[in-house]
């Protein structure tokens, strides 16, 4: 039976902006071919939100607040010799990823690009069959994403206003 005292709790707007803020600097959004060496959309495409961190205060919070919103993750723990073990968590369904970026997307800063993105293609995806083809605008969202947004190619390009003078 589910616990429905875990159901019943509510999540602030505090923790809403806080999770949201450690996405923003501690975290990935990504959506890429599923095969490195092949172009999408041959072998379809992987979705994936997570966040890195070695605190487990940080981790604890993070899957405490993703169980309240009831968005189901993953969470992998990474033991190294050298370095401090390190804590992944991370959601990888496209309805489970719709349903948290659906609720931090007016707190992101930093990622809201790219979350607005993830939900153009989830939404478009949406009730279509796990086999469907890839379209047109599928590839599109894809390679804009990929564009924007992708390590090998930089980061994306700003415009920045000087503090106290509006941008042109």
């Amino acid at each position: 039976m589910e616990d429905e005292t875990m159901r019943n709790q509510q999540v602030t707007e505090s923790e809403l902006g806080w999770l949201a803020g450690i996405y923003d600097g501690e975290g990935w959004f990504s959506l890429k071919p599923r095969r490195a060496n092949m172009d999408f959309p041959e072998g379809g495409v992987n979705l994936s939100i997570g966040i890195v961190n070695t605190d487990t205060a940080i981790i604890n919070n993070v899957d405490l607040i993703l169980t309240k919103l009831e968005v189901s993750h993953y969470i992998s723990e990474k033991v190294h010799d050298i370095w401090k073990t390190r804590y992944d968590i991370t959601v990888k369904k496209f309805s489970e990823a719709q349903k948290l970026l659906t609720i931090i997307k007016p707190f992101l800063v930093a990622k809201i690009g790219q979350a607005e993105l993830l939900l153009r293609f989830i939404n478009r995806r949406k009730g279509l069959t796990k086999c469907a083809k890839y379209n047109q605008e599928d590839v599109h969202i894809v390679n804009e994403y990929r564009e924007r947004f992708s390590r090998s190619q930089g980061t994306p390009t700003t415009t920045r206003a000087t503090f106290g003078q509006a941008s042109e």
